[in-house]
């Protein structure tokens, strides 16, 4: 819960029950939840990394992977993806175990990494990787399936990464790039 719903004196309506289930108390009694993986409010930024870094396989082998951070506001969703300095997040962590893989693979293929970086927000996209004075109207930025079956965003900007040495993160005005190594 965030601070000002503690202080109201406000209980939690969710729960944990098990590394897979939410139970929700509602107004027509409890309603279970299955996901992929639950965490706690007290589960470690190593502890959502490691459950989630098998994608990052995934995502090399060619199949489409997402991470969904779903929660109101205040509730850590881009701490959990971004983290800081001392504890990174899922985002910098699954940039740098893209760059393992990869290098595992460099002497037998070519290899061309492109990103892109997008927020849903109140059913608005947003494309991040445009700097404030060129922004694209979000209403041109459009979710399409192509006749494979592979799902993209039209009209959103696609940047080639030739290494892991610029890795963004947010806080909560921008986006801010951060030099490593």
């Amino acid at each position: 819960m965030v601070k000002s719903e503690v202080e109201r004196g406000c209980q939690p309506v969710a729960s944990l029950i098990d590394d897979f289930n939410i139970t929700l108390d509602t107004r027509h009694g409890p309603k279970v939840f299955p996901y992929d993986s639950c965490f706690g409010p007290n589960a470690s930024q190593d502890q959502i990394f490691e459950d989630t870094k098998r994608l990052i396989q995934s995502a090399v082998d060619g199949y489409n992977v997402c991470i969904f951070a779903y929660g109101q506001t205040g509730s850590g969703k881009t701490y959990t993806m971004y983290g800081t300095k001392e504890k990174p997040g899922i985002t910098p962590r699954a940039i740098e175990e893209v760059y393992h893989v990869l290098s595992q693979m460099e002497s037998f293929c070519d290899i061309k990494v492109t990103c892109f970086m997008v927020e849903l927000y109140k059913d608005t996209l947003t494309d991040l990787l445009v700097g404030k004075e060129n922004k694209k109207p979000t209403q041109n930025l459009k979710i399409k399936e192509d006749l494979n079956g592979n799902v993209y965003i039209q009209n959103v900007t696609v940047r080639i990464v030739r290494n892991m040495r610029l890795i963004f993160f947010i806080d909560k005005t921008s986006i801010h790039k951060r030099r490593f190594g």
